[in-house]
């Protein structure tokens, strides 16, 4: 029987590929990570490589923000914790390694509303399947970022309590779940919270001033407008010279399709449910969104969502004689 998930972990997605061998003899199509990230950023990725002869390094980048009070599930908690540490997989100098997550920073120039925004490096399966894609590429990471900063910090000193015994999971679970639900949490989970956050203002990552406004206002339950992305770059040559291929959503928040985690992620696994049937029976084995989405094709499916065609994706491609073009999903007619 056919099937598509949204799967975001690393493991899942291990066990899923070991199966491709299988699925491809049966003649049955296994579509992991048919979601937002990974999912979107796949079919991004593998837009942004056509604009390349040759693939160096791809940074997928997601960036998820404050969708108010409401509870987000203990399977999604548990996912945050998990990514926040602990071993992340990597692809680097061409081969698969292991990093801790969380740890390697970086700033991108991500526009939106966000501008240029910190993310951590964080294990999710767009390192995992992408190599299969683009074996010579010397790096291929995932980074990730929750919106204010100093969330990240929370996270952060959540999961390396989890990861130290300091903290169960359960606890870790129950404390995000209330503190994101405007409750007050607990001084244990507070603890490590915090030194979380302290974690980030001695780093240089977050001001002390950013920091301390933070936590004022949490006190305060004052809520932040949602802003998210999806974004990719990818470096490499064309016609013998240097190139950076962008691929990113160009809005989010109140008004656009982009309004949550959930709107986001909804959408593009509706996109791909409508591409898969549209060509079910060419499909098989255990497949990743870069292996078989069509992006013009994806992209229009999107459109058929709810989203408007100047939502879908930006490209921005350097250096180059058009310096930003929007590919609306129209194109694919």
């Amino acid at each position: 029987m056919p099937y598509l998930d949204f799967d975001d972990d690393v493991e899942s997605t291990e066990a899923a590929l070991a199966l491709h061998g299988r699925a491809r003899k049966a003649g049955v199509p296994i579509l992991l990570g048919c979601g937002a990230s990974p999912g979107l950023t796949n079919v991004m990725t593998a837009d942004a490589a056509r604009d390349l002869d040759t693939v160096e390094c791809i940074d997928v980048c997601w960036v998820t923000g404050d969708e108010r009070p409401h509870p987000y599930g203990r399977a999604v908690l548990e996912h945050a914790v998990h990514i926040a540490a602990g071993p992340c997989v990597t692809w680097e100098h061409g081969q698969r390694v292991m990093h801790e997550t969380f740890v390697e920073t970086d700033v991108m120039p991500l526009g939106n509303t966000l501008g240029d925004f910190r993310l951590y490096e964080s294990a999710h399966p767009e390192a995992v399947t992408m190599p299969r894609r683009w074996p010579n590429a010397q790096r291929i990471r995932v980074l990730g970022s929750l919106d204010p900063q100093p969330v990240n910090g929370i996270l952060r000193g959540i999961g390396v309590a989890v990861q130290q015994g300091a903290m169960t999971m359960e606890e870790a679970i129950d404390f995000l779940d209330d503190i994101m639900t405007d409750g007050r949490g607990n001084a244990k989970g507070w603890r490590h919270a915090l030194a979380g956050i302290w974690g980030q203002v001695r780093r240089g990552e977050v001001g002390r001033g950013e920091a301390i406004r933070y936590l004022a206002d949490g006190l305060r339950r004052k809520h932040y407008t949602y802003r998210g992305i999806n974004y990719t770059r990818l470096t490499g040559t064309r016609d013998g010279q240097r190139v950076v291929s962008v691929r990113r959503l160009p809005v989010s928040g109140p008004g656009t399709f982009v309004t949550s985690m959930a709107a986001m992620t909804g959408a593009a696994t509706a996109a791909f449910m409508m591409l898969a049937l549209d060509g079910l029976g060419e499909l098989a084995g255990v497949l990743a969104p870069e292996d078989w989405a069509d992006p013009e094709a994806f992209y229009a499916k999107l459109e058929l969502t709810g989203a408007q065609p100047h939502e879908i994706v930006e490209s921005v491609v350097t250096p180059s004689s058009v310096a930003l073009r929007t590919v609306p999903a129209a194109a694919s007619a």
